[in-house]
């Protein structure tokens, strides 16, 4: 009798334990199997990358939320000032989620951009409002924070982050994202909604070093600690990019010489706007 009471005890501790790790307050707002209310985990939109590497259930809102994708009234959309033609390498733009839903006042968001060509993650994003928006999955996503999920109108709400194109010969790129439309019982019943946003790069632009307009001169290659760059046109800035296509470097150039003493060892492309268009170079770090 004794030890079936006290394997009853233990079973009970167990699973008191278990949900005391499943419900958890952390800094980001109470996280728990059904709500993320202070942001994703990341990896949540939905995206070829996200659903290849998520580490448990599929790589949107309902790996957390139980409730069901795209069958609400809810209306989700992923916009940006990008231009038809395309996005210019180097170049920054402003991207804006929103979702819509009638009865709804709790969303939520994440959005990732990913090259068409092999699903990685591209770009790097910059947050330009840190009381609604956080960086998750390694800086690589935006989502909402705690502050984030009230609506900015009625049943609707919006959020706003600045994105800087990848380097020059990425291709198309595509946004991800996936939103939530929370009923706040904290038992399931959400409504799960992605969307995509497609952009290609401006070949136009091309590089002015080919068509001969300009010229750009960056030395020595391979680098030690630091480059100069020079040209016969005014270099308006200069960007620096690692093979993954993530920025290290965004400078305004007023000086010739660049320190990379900082960054490791490996290759970068350097893109400069010169007389309003784009130049690249690649450089060797040793």
């Amino acid at each position: 009798m004794k030890k079936n009471i006290l394997a009853t005890l233990s079973i009970t501790a167990f699973f008191a334990a278990s949900i005391v790790a499943i419900t958890t307050l952390t800094e980001s707002g109470t996280t728990s199997v059904y709500a993320n209310t202070g942001g994703s985990p990341g990896g949540r939109t939905g995206s070829p990358n996200d659903n290849a590497n998520a580490p448990f259930g599929p790589g949107n809102c309902t790996a957390c939320h139980s409730g069901t994708i795209n069958s609400g009234s809810g209306i989700a959309s992923i916009v940006s000032n990008i231009p038809a033609e395309g996005y210019v390498p180097g170049d920054t733009y402003t991207i804006t989620a929103g979702i819509a839903q009638a009865a709804i006042n709790k969303f939520g968001f994440e959005v990732s951009a990913e090259k068409d060509a092999d699903n990685s993650k591209v770009g790097t994003f910059a947050l330009t409002d840190a009381v609604k928006t956080k960086f998750v999955n390694s800086n690589t996503a935006v989502s909402h924070t705690a502050a984030g999920t009230t609506p900015s109108t009625t049943n609707a709400t919006s959020w706003s982050f600045d994105w800087t194109a990848p380097v020059a010969g990425t291709g198309d790129v595509t946004f991800y994202g996936a939103f939530n439309s929370a009923n706040g019982s904290g038992s399931g019943g959400d409504q799960i909604y992605t969307e995509t946003l497609a952009v290609s790069e401006d070949l136009s632009t091309g590089l002015s070093e080919v068509a001969g307009t300009s010229s750009l001169n960056v030395y020595p290659n391979p680098v030690k600690n630091s480059f100069e760059i020079s040209s016969d046109r005014i270099i308006e800035h200069v960007n620096v990019f690692n093979m993954q296509g993530k920025q290290v470097l965004n400078l305004t150039q007023t000086l010739n010489k660049v320190n990379m003493e900082g960054l490791p060892s490996g290759m970068y492309f350097v893109n400069a706007r010169v007389d309003g268009k784009t130049i690249t170079k690649k450089i060797i770090k040793e």
